[in-house]
């Protein structure tokens, strides 16, 4: 087997990394809405009460170490409202991001937050709490 330089190696594993994470609709969303940072931990998709988007209200749930964070996804045509929950709750802002824009609230003492009239379409979270590492959830469509 042939000798790898370790640049191009790292760079061939990122772009595989990049490749596999895609699904059909976050291609689009990737590339005109900010990326995940190196230094922001990935939450993980825990539970998705109905995958199809728009057909009813959607609890949807991502776990990150030390944070569960829960939503309720309430469609009206083509926005969404979108509430949602941290346990434990956490000081800090939450970002609801769509490609071209997002709108960034703040959780009350319970951990509590919403964002209405969320465009159609991928979706993430952007988590800054209390001073530890961004938390972002997977890029899904709502």
């Amino acid at each position: 087997m042939p000798d790898i330089d370790v640049d191009t190696e790292e760079a061939l594993m990122r772009e595989l990394r990049d490749a596999v994470s895609l699904v059909p609709g976050q291609a689009a969303a990737r590339r005109s809405a900010p990326g995940r940072a190196a230094e922001t931990v990935l939450a993980e998709v825990d539970a998705d009460s109905d995958p199809a988007p728009g057909a009813g209200p959607r609890a949807l749930s991502f776990r990150a170490p030390g944070l569960l964070v829960e939503l309720e996804v309430t469609p009206h045509d083509e926005r969404r409202d979108v509430a949602g929950h941290l346990t434990p709750p956490v000081p800090g802002s939450v970002e609801v991001r769509w490609p071209g824009g997002g709108v960034r609230c703040t959780p009350d003492l319970s951990g509590y937050f919403s964002v209405a009239d969320v465009p159609a379409g991928p979706v993430s979270l952007l988590c800054r709490l209390g001073g530890t590492a961004p938390v972002t959830t997977s890029w899904l469509s709502l």
